[in-house]
């Protein structure tokens, strides 16, 4: 049983991304949060080249995710299509597929950090970037005791709150829409997946944007 919200989180203004990870490092601190190890997220974005699809001249999106607490498992995002749950080894037989979708390139992104464990929640926070370059904070916080959204989301709203600093003004628009839905690792993977989705829209880098910009769901 577990209900994962995801949440870009906003940088005060002079502060690079480190210096604001070591800000909410030690917020998370004072709460009483403990270090419990390292998580990464990775995805890796296909076009559907031309010609496959049924209308002519559009390609399809396909964004590969792969996550570090399902290492045997690959999430695949077709783009207003259905979301596939397949083997860690799908991203090679994408590679032999290369006459129906291509990487795209220079759009690989990645979250990368560390785990807090706080009684009942995990809390994960790390640096999102695309190729070389930062992107943004993001952190995703995990109730263990339920399944339901509704259930624990004023939970989940109120430690959010607390570490962040801000008041949250809603769920991630995906988790609005599941709130009195079984929750399974495929709704946090469509979180990042649309969190992701907005960071590509973004230049320059999320870094230097503040939370209204990238649509985030705190207020600044």
């Amino acid at each position: 049983m577990v209900v994962s919200s995801v949440h870009i989180l906003p940088i005060n203004d002079g502060l690079s991304g480190p210096q604001m990870i070591d800000t909410y490092v030690q917020q998370l601190e004072a709460l009483g949060a403990k270090k419990s190890g390292n998580y990464s997220i990775e995805c890796e974005t296909y076009l559907s080249n031309i010609g496959i699809t049924t209308i002519p001249n559009q390609q399809k999106i396909l964004n590969l995710l792969t996550v570090s607490d399902y290492p045997a498992s690959a999430f695949s995002l077709i783009e207003n299509g259905p979301t596939i749950v397949t083997d860690s080894t799908f991203e090679q037989i994408l590679t032999n597929l290369n006459n129906f979708y291509t990487p795209r390139k220079l759009a690989r992104m990645e979250v990368r950090g560390q785990r807090w464990t706080l009684n009942d929640f995990i809390i994960k926070l790390g640096s999102c970037t695309m190729g070389p370059n930062f992107k943004a904070i993001i952190s995703e916080i995990e109730y263990g005791p339920c399944c339901v959204p509704r259930d624990c989301w004023h939970f989940i709203k109120e430690l959010a709150e607390a570490f962040i600093g801000k008041p949250i003004q809603t769920p991630h628009q995906h988790l609005m829409t599941r709130m009195n839905d079984t929750y399974s690792p495929v709704d946090t993977v469509h979180q990042y997946n649309d969190l992701f989705n907005q960071l590509k829209k973004v230049n320059p880098s999320a870094a230097n944007m503040n939370a209204s910009q990238i649509g985030q769901i705190t207020k600044t």
